[in-house]
């Protein structure tokens, strides 16, 4: 009675008032009009049309809602209007879904502004938080905003369509029934100070699932186009996606990027950069190795030649490059990849790593067999790794050439050091190299040689140097009387 008291005419004898909420039913959003009996020119500030006996002018162009009446009926709505979404709406169907979107989202306007502060006030006098309530029908059914995302708009779908990362998400999207109310979707994540988007780690997650799935197709892939859609999801980010099995290696397989796993550009037959391997290199990778190194597939265009000659490289293999996939370079696979993936040494010859060690020295020594550039950092690296010795596997920079090495003193070597038998020449004889034509060389034993020498190597008895900590080092003496 009080927000009719003094309104006039017969308005101050109102003591009820009918308040509706009307949405249309279809595939795009109306444009909510406020009805006093009939429509007005005014708009309610959302895509649901309110009626209710407001008090306007006779032009029906206006309604002042400093009106008391006036916003007491557009609070009434709201009340009705939040009722209506949880208790009817919610749960339902598509057309349900779309009309809590219709009901709750603003117009870009006073109006819009004035409508959901009235849905706050709502929410807030009943202390329950908009975006956690499960208004939001997604792929995985009905979720809260706080759970649900929009999907991603990608500027580049040769590989990955819509469909596709609709089928593949790992988290839940909006139905593809809502598509044409996004805008007021988004102006709903606006209003709760959220994103509609989902989170970098979770489309990281789907772009995984997506080419696992592509992986297993038994269709041809465009794997270049694949990664020209990834970067128009990510820009020019791959945080996201280290760790992830995205990146097809020449073994056919998918690898990672991570603190265990390094991908590296092929290299190539021709040029004059750290990408190109010289004549007789190899890019396949012994199995044990795998875990830990991968060559990014050929069919990944990663270069393409030049109007005046040369080559040059193309937009995938500059995104790649920007945290995913390594340039070739011996020094870099030595470093990153072949002395952290030793194991700890010295170790057993027969022991459950032997056969890693195995494969990190052949491989190793292969590739700087087949180097076109400076070896100096790469053979101070070599020290590191080890080799097959009398006692197990020790670095390389430990060991000395034992019997059956031409030119080598080796033979005497042993001998001396089980003739002599002291627990220095046990321990050094535990050092001595495995003769070059030993399986474990892999038939890489003699053209070797000079690596090793310069890896460290020894040839003759490998001196130990001590300290004064290491021996008595004070001598007798004795001051005689004249």
């Amino acid at each position: 009675q009080s927000a009719v008291a003094d309104l006039p005419g017969k308005w101050p004898e109102v003591d009820e008032a009918t308040v509706e909420i009307a949405v249309q039913v279809g595939s795009e959003p109306d444009d909510g009009v406020l009805n006093i009996y009939l429509p007005t020119q005014v708009p309610s500030g959302c895509a649901a049309h309110f009626s209710a006996p407001f008090f306007g002018d006779m032009s029906r162009t206006d309604i002042d809602f400093e009106n008391p009446l006036n916003s007491l009926l557009l609070r009434t709505i709201a009340e009705k209007g939040i009722d209506v979404i949880l208790k009817s709406l919610s749960g339902k169907g598509e057309a349900e879904a779309a009309a809590i979107i219709d009901i709750l989202a603003p117009t870009d306007s006073d109006e819009g502004q004035r409508w959901w502060a009235a849905i706050g006030e709502v929410f807030s006098g009943r202390e329950i938080e908009i975006e956690s309530q499960d208004i939001a029908l997604s792929d995985e059914g009905w979720r809260s905003l706080v759970y649900t995302s929009l999907l991603p708009a990608l500027e580049s779908d040769v590989v990955i369509k819509a469909s596709l990362l609709r089928s593949e998400a790992t988290y839940p999207v909006f139905v593809q029934a809502l598509r044409e109310r996004e805008s007021g979707i988004r102006r709903i994540f606006d209003e709760v100070n959220i994103s509609p988007e989902a989170m970098p780690e979770d489309n990281a997650a789907t772009i995984e699932a997506i080419a696992r799935k592509l992986h297993k197709s038994q269709e041809p892939v465009d794997w270049s186009g694949f990664w020209q859609d990834v970067e128009s999801l990510f820009g020019k980010d791959t945080k996201p996606l280290i760790g992830k099995s995205v990146l097809l290696g020449t073994d056919n397989q998918l690898h990672s990027c991570d603190d265990r796993c390094s991908v590296f550009f092929r290299p190539r037959s021709s040029g004059s950069d750290d990408e190109v391997l010289a004549e007789g290199g190899i890019d396949d990778i012994p199995e044990n190795l795998r875990p830990f190194i991968a060559f990014l597939n050929e069919d990944i265009q990663t270069h393409i030649p030049r109007a005046k000659g040369g080559v040059e490289t193309t937009a995938v293999h500059r995104y790649l490059s920007t945290g995913l996939v390594q340039s070739y370079g011996v020094e870099r696979i030595f470093s990153g990849v072949l002395v952290k993936a030793t194991p700890k040494l010295p170790h057993d010859i027969d022991g459950t790593d032997s056969q890693l060690c195995r494969d990190i020295l052949q491989w190793g020594l292969r590739l700087l067999q087949a180097s076109k550039h400076s070896m100096e950092e790469p053979i101070r690296l070599l020290s590191k790794l080890s080799a097959p010795c009398v006692g197990g596997w020790f670095p390389i920079d430990e060991t000395s050439f034992g019997p059956g090495w031409p030119g080598k003193n080796g033979a005497e070597l042993d001998a001396y050091l089980r003739r002599t038998a002291t627990p220095e020449c046990s321990n050094a004889l535990k050092r001595l190299l495995l003769p070059p034509d030993h399986p474990l060389w892999g038939g890489m034993g003699l053209s070797s040689v000079d690596l090793l020498e310069k890896a460290g190597a020894f040839n003759g008895i490998r001196l130990v140097p001590v300290t004064g900590k290491d021996w008595d080092a004070r001598l007798p003496s004795r001051i005689g009387r004249g």
